[in-house]
């Protein structure tokens, strides 16, 4: 299992679901860098964090708006495998979207959340 590198907090005391990677500021109040962010996922290739057996959706877009396609094309490449390491995984493509899909495809989101939250129907 992964701990926590520089830069990122780890909330909750003990492993599993209460505990979660978030960015954080250091003690010093200062973010970390963007080589640091980078230097740390890179860490995170070898070694990601384990999920607990929950339900994880996994958003990409599909344009690659200001971004080479080959970019584009490893990024959704890279959800679809996150969302795979999941039991639980789902790997959605928003077919509207680039990288701000919260702005593009709003409805996306707030469906996946509904699909995550809510019984069923039928």
């Amino acid at each position: 299992m992964s701990v926590a590198p520089a830069g990122v907090a780890l909330t909750g005391n003990t492993p599993g679901p209460e505990s979660k990677y978030r960015l954080a500021p250091n003690r010093n109040n200062q973010w970390p860098s963007r080589l640091q962010i980078l230097t740390e996922l890179h860490a995170w290739r070898g070694d990601p964090p384990v999920l607990p057996d929950v339900p994880v959706t996994v958003i990409s877009g599909s344009l690659a708006d200001g971004m080479p396609r080959r970019v584009r094309d490893a990024a959704t490449a890279a959800g679809r495998y996150r969302a795979a390491q999941s039991r639980q995984g789902r790997h959605v493509v928003a077919a509207r979207s680039g990288h701000y899909i919260p702005a593009t495809e709003s409805d996306l989101i707030a469906a996946e959340i509904r699909r995550l939250v809510l019984p069923p129907v039928g």
